[in-house]
């Protein structure tokens, strides 16, 4: 019996090592040789929209052992945990109203098929049920797995392998569940095929931040959040949206006013997943899908920023930029909206915002250099 793990929509463009696997990019058809060839007909039945099957993938080596060898519950655990970490290092560093580096969950699909035979032609595949596994007939004129349309092609991708990285080291000592759980749900809330709806998306990004903050009770969810991410919002300029937040959550008999834009925004959050429960819920300030977008934005940073915390990963100066820049973003009433000029160079005011923010760390990066200087002056 042999098991092989891959990627079938995305390709690495070299060997990349990551804690203690391996992954290694695969030409369909490139060679002969026995393993290769139990390969290609392993991933032979995926295919492109039109019928074609895939020229290459990502395939997953562990350390000391061959691409197609079997491993025990454990270390096929631990291949899961990589295919869930490979992907939201992609989904952490991908741009928004950017064509070029906009990414989804399901762009990084990960497969781990157990399959028995030595014959491309005749290989058998475990599918698993409640009531155990069953072995059923496997190639191309069986059956097929077509890329999605939400899914256009990614064979090469800049992977940033330290995210990664770091939520392995965090399995590796032991102190990984909040991060896998959370990133698992994050995950499962950036697919955007037609399989779920924006509500479950909705659910699925609470469910992330209440997992990697190890709190369900709102206030407890709140004040962590703000704990970890103030060090790196607070030098942002306040909006004048947060009155307008402020004077919302009075109206809707909200405890005590927010103290921040980023506040305010978590706050609201939570009343649009009270409203998706029907009944006498408050109205949230942003509509769902804006919710999902900001979301999408401030979880990768916070995550980083807990990886920092724990010492996991060193916080980067990207991961800085991240952060300051989520009370900009939250300032805006449509992130949606566009300039009014339609000769603009960047017309979302989503990317305007990213500038403001950029321009804002560039000159706390300065004061701090000019800090440090005098403090060596001063010794």
């Amino acid at each position: 019996m042999g098991l092989l793990a891959f990627f079938p929509w995305y390709t690495v463009a070299a060997p990349t090592a990551i804690g203690r696997f391996r992954l290694v990019p695969h030409r369909v058809g490139a060679s002969l040789q026995a393993e290769p060839r139990l390969i290609d007909a392993t991933l032979a039945p995926f295919t492109d929209p039109g019928g074609r099957p895939i020229e290459s993938a990502t395939l997953v080596q562990l350390e000391g052992r061959a691409l197609t060898d079997e491993v025990g519950e454990e270390d096929e655990a631990a291949l899961f945990h990589l295919g869930e970490a490979v992907a939201f290092s992609a989904l952490a560093r991908r741009g928004f109203f950017d064509a070029a580096g906009y990414v989804n969950a399901d762009q990084l699909a990960f497969v781990v098929r157990r399959f028995h035979g030595t014959d491309p032609r005749d290989l058998h595949v475990a599918y698993r049920r409640r009531d155990g596994r069953r072995w059923i007939a496997y190639g191309p004129g069986v059956f097929r797995t077509a890329r999605a349309p939400h899914v256009p092609p990614l064979p090469r991708h800049d992977l940033d392998r330290s995210i990664a990285a770091g939520l392995l080291a965090a399995r590796e000592a032991g102190r990984g569940g909040p991060y896998q759980a959370a990133v698992a749900a994050f995950n499962a809330a950036n697919g955007e095929g037609d399989h779920t709806s924006v509500g479950q998306d909705l659910l699925s990004l609470v469910g992330a931040f209440e997992r990697l903050l190890e709190a369900s009770a709102e206030d407890a969810l709140a004040a962590r959040l703000l704990a970890l991410l103030e060090p790196f919002v607070a030098a942002a300029r306040t909006p004048p949206r947060l009155g307008t937040l402020r004077r919302l959550e009075a109206a809707v008999g909200a405890p005590r006013p927010s103290t921040s834009i980023t506040a305010a925004w978590l706050g609201d959050l939570l009343r649009a997943r009270r409203a998706l429960g029907g009944g006498a819920a408050p109205a949230a300030y942003w509509p769902p899908e804006a919710h999902l977008l900001l979301g999408a934005h401030l979880f990768p940073a916070a995550v980083l920023a807990r990886l920092a915390a724990d010492g996991f990963r060193p916080l980067t100066d990207a991961d800085r930029g991240m952060l300051l820049a989520f009370p900009y973003l939250a300032a805006l009433r449509d992130p949606f909206a566009r300039r009014r000029s339609l000769g603009a160079r960047k017309p979302h005011l989503w990317r305007c915002a990213l500038e403001v923010a950029g321009r804002r760390l560039a000159r706390l990066q300065v004061a701090e250099v000019l800090a440090r200087a005098q403090l060596g002056d001063a010794a």
